[in-house]
């Protein structure tokens, strides 16, 4: 359960590897893995197991700033967007179009980014 005061809370249910992939996402310390590898077969759940472990990351870290970078908008749309709406309709009113981000209850945000290119995805990871 993700909770972020009395009056809001996820539940957000994982499988076993999406706990694991929670426990390493956790991880702090000098020897921690700083790049990690999810992978598996068609319909394994990696891309759900993504968006309910970034959710879970920043409801605990108030104030952090989460991205999830697609090849595509329509990718983005497909993959999160929709599933978002469907597994969790009480954070779209957080949605924000124009930004295409969600600015969460606890001042976190979770923001969805493209790039087509190596070019494009390094641009998007400097900033603003």
């Amino acid at each position: 359960m993700a909770k972020v005061s009395d009056a809001f809370a996820l539940d957000i249910a994982l499988q076993p590897k999406q706990e694991q992939l929670l426990r390493l996402m956790r991880a702090t310390g000098p020897k921690v893995a700083t790049w990690i590898g999810f992978g598996g077969a068609r319909g394994g759940a990696k891309t759900g197991g993504i968006r309910r472990v970034m959710l879970q990351c920043l409801f605990e870290n108030p104030g952090t700033v989460g991205f999830i970078m697609r090849r595509n908008l329509g990718d983005i749309k497909e993959t999160f967007l929709k599933k978002f709406a469907i597994e969790f309709p009480q954070i779209q009113k957080y949605y924000h179009h124009s930004d295409q981000e969600y600015r969460l209850p606890n001042e976190s945000r979770l923001a969805f980014k493209y790039g087509d290119t190596y070019k494009d995805i390094e641009q998007v990871a400097r900033g603003p």
